[in-house]
């Protein structure tokens, strides 16, 4: 990524662009108002999208100009675009200087994730030089989960649909369409990935959704995006995935619109009957695609149904909505009534804090939507006020309850392209709102004709009785003080859900409190300025107290003189153990010991065979936790979550830094998983490992076992807090 910063160039350099740096001329003039306000919007996008997007804007500010015709106050926005693809050189300084310019009120794009992530980093960099917040950066449709993680909990920083961990679960949802896949052994699937960031982001997270569907896909080929058309032949010859027969998926993933219609034009003009996805969001062209025998469908980010937009749309232009132009009017949209709310607040406020008051009140239940009509009543009560509740093209403005700024709920289109027409098949969100399938619908439907020996499948759970958790903490050192807060932190999060000391075992060496080093002595916390999370803390063993094998018999029950407290759990009980510290691979440390996967697996089959659970969920915070969670893999009704898979390093939080201690109190994961289950216990396991990915920075978050432990949108930690 080219990441050389371009603040120290003077704002007034005039740059000659490469293709266009023009102001729109369809920009909002209210004559009849007495205070116009003159603010500019700039608009990254390709070449190829320029035209709609810009239809799309001017049609949302003329309902923007139409509300606030008799005002007080009209704001007249200028748009500047400018191409994405330009060469970096100047998309860096076109960037600066809009940052430099108080004039602008927001950036609205790119829609390539791989651009955006540039577009961010300066965006950052700026907010670091210059201690302030810059301009909203929003992105409609650049959906990169790494851009997402790296930068969450931004202020700056909006994005107006889910990630490609969301997407890939909305296309593997569709894939219940093909009669073919609704086989007893799954489904067989070819992936084709482009390996900028918008393709690796499917060819990390898609195998993990498929595996969940029971799914399997057989052929990953990692591509790069400028790979000539000779080459590209060369490559799909010689791979499985030319050998692809009928039923047979091949997906693919790729941010680049030409690539995609060469591979399009490549595997489906021959009559074997396989079967072309497209998965598409950032800029891929459907009408460029589906000329062979089936022809192409694929997943596209589009508007929620319920609110008409694509019908309105189409009615306009003739044409059907895509290349995120419903994302495209909800960020005008959204700038303006932030920019309204400011104006009329009582209370002096930003621009971002007002738009984050203007997303709080929208809901399901909103009377006003993006029409000009509905603008100009929301328009009257911020005058009055009042925080209107507003829904946009895309459904409410619902983000992310911890980070503020990522979209939740996105829709997506399900369509099909055949000999150049385009057409939309299903509508597709993850709850399933009005007008839309629900992802967790065809979850239910496909885990329904998965044959699985599992007691979640065809045997029903005893009722749930009793929780017991074990929660250890395996460093012993001051240099590891986070692990050892995170344990106490999530100590008291159960006792908060109603756990009592005597179904809680709290393993840790004791010797943070009272430590020579810890200048506020009695006090440990995992959050700067945070409560002191030792005072009347129960511990019940030291790490130094113990053997390694201790642990096996406390999970087992086997109590004895030196081991007084154990768990006391069997079948109608739910176990839950979180172990935070250090970890190699195949090894959880405990202290300057080593506990082997074998070893836990061990303590696992022995709990099976004993029938001391009903479900059981290890939760793993440590370096290559992964490799032990896979070792142990096997066990029925058992969930693994790790901080990292079998090949990453865990990280510590970077924003919990203790100047006074000279030391970070937390890891990322851990606080992350912490704060999650501490506001919202009945969080399902989905939506909990949703939020443990975003909050995560540095490793992969993953899961271990879910296919034998039941449905992970109707499991909930409600079952075990």
């Amino acid at each position: 990524m080219f990441k050389v910063f371009w603040f120290h160039i003077m704002a007034f350099v005039v740059i000659c662009f490469s293709f266009i740096s023009c102001e729109d001329e369809g920009c909002i003039s209210c004559e009849q108002t007495q205070n116009i306000k003159k603010q500019k919007v700039a608009v990254i996008v390709s070449l190829e999208n320029t035209d709609r997007w810009k239809r799309t804007l001017q049609w949302t500010a003329a309902n923007i100009r139409e509300a606030q015709r008799d005002n007080d106050l009209s704001y007249d926005f200028q748009f500047v675009f400018f191409d994405e693809n330009a060469s970096e050189l100047s998309l860096n300084t076109f960037i600066t200087n809009v940052l430099c310019d108080s004039n602008y009120v927001a950036m609205i794009g790119p829609e390539s994730s791989a651009k955006a992530e540039n577009v961010a980093f300066i965006f950052d960099n700026f907010k670091k030089q210059y201690q302030k917040n810059p301009i909203p950066l929003i992105l409609p449709v650049a959906t990169s989960i790494d851009l997402q993680r790296e930068y969450v909990g931004s202020d700056w920083l909006w994005c107006l649909s889910e990630s490609n961990l969301t997407q890939s679960e909305a296309l593997l949802s569709v894939t219940k369409s093909f009669s073919s896949l609704n086989t007893d052994n799954g489904s067989k699937l070819h992936l084709i990935c482009t390996t900028d960031s918008y393709g690796k982001s499917f060819s990390t997270w898609l195998p993990f959704v498929a595996t969940e569907r029971a799914m399997n896909i057989s052929t990953t080929l990692n591509i790069s995006e400028n790979i000539s058309e000779v080459e590209l032949k060369k490559i799909l010859q010689s791979s499985l995935i030319s050998k692809a027969e009928n039923g047979e998926i091949i997906i693919v993933a790729c941010s680049n619109p030409t690539l995609c219609a060469t591979i399009d034009s490549l595997l489906s003009n021959d009559e074997s009957g396989k079967i072309f996805v497209q998965v598409f969001s950032d800029s891929a062209l459907p009408d460029r695609m589906g000329y062979g025998v089936i022809g192409s469908y694929g997943v596209a980010i589009g508007a929620d149904p319920a609110y008409g937009f694509r019908i309105l749309y189409e009615t306009k232009f003739n044409e059907f909505p895509v290349y995120g132009e419903p994302q495209v009017y909800d960020a005008l949209m959204l700038t303006w009534l932030g920019l309204c709310a400011k104006h009329y607040s009582t209370v002096p406020m930003t621009q971002i804090d007002a738009m984050k008051s203007i997303a709080r009140e929208s809901t399901r239940e909103a009377k006003l939507n993006y029409t000009s009509s509905n603008l100009k009543y929301a328009l009257d009560q911020l005058k009055k006020g009042e925080m209107p509740s507003v829904v946009g093209a895309t459904g409410p403005f619902v983000f992310d309850s911890k980070y503020g700024s990522i979209r939740e709920n996105t829709s997506f289109v399900f369509w099909h392209s055949k000999d150049g027409v385009f057409s939309s098949l299903e509508d597709f969100s993850t709850k399933g709102v009005f007008g839309t399938q629900s992802s967790i619908s065809s979850w239910n439907f496909q885990m329904q004709n998965i044959e699985d020996d599992s007691d979640t499948q065809g045997n029903e759970l005893p009722v749930l009785h009793d929780r017991w958790a074990l929660l250890v903490a395996g460093s012993d050192t001051w240099q590891d003080y986070r692990h050892q807060a995170d344990v106490l932190a999530m100590y008291w999060t159960l006792k908060y859900c109603g756990y009592d000391d005597d179904h809680i075992i709290l393993v840790e060496e004791n010797n943070l409190a009272y430590n020579i080093q810890n200048p506020v002595k009695g006090n440990v916390h995992n959050s700067v300025g945070g409560f002191n999370l030792y005072n009347n803390a129960y511990i019940d063993y030291q790490l130094s107290q113990l053997k390694t094998s201790d642990i096996g018999d406390i999970l087992c029950g086997n109590a004895r003189e030196s081991l007084s407290k154990v768990l006391h759990s069997d079948g109608d009980d739910d176990v839950f153990v979180f172990w935070c510290g250090h970890g190699e691979t195949d090894v959880l440390k405990f202290g300057q010991r080593n506990i082997y996967a074998s070893e836990v697996n061990d303590w696992l089959t022995r709990m099976e065979n004993g029938n001391k659970y009903r479900k059981l969920l290890f939760v793993v915070e440590t370096c290559y936790a992964g490799s032990v969670a896979q070792y142990c893999s096997s066990h029925k009704r058992t969930l693994f979550i790790t901080a990292a898979n079998s090949v990453e390093r865990s990280y510590v939080d970077m924003t919990n830094l203790d100047e006074n201690l000279d030391l970070y109190v937390s890891n990322g994961f851990s606080n992350t998983f912490i704060q999650m289950v501490g506001e919202h216990p009945n969080v399902s396991l989905r939506d909990l490992y949703y939020g443990l990915v975003l909050g995560t920075s540095g490793s992969h978050v993953s899961l271990y076992g879910s296919k034998s432990f039941g449905n992970l949108y109707d499991c909930s930690m409600k079952e075990f807090f």
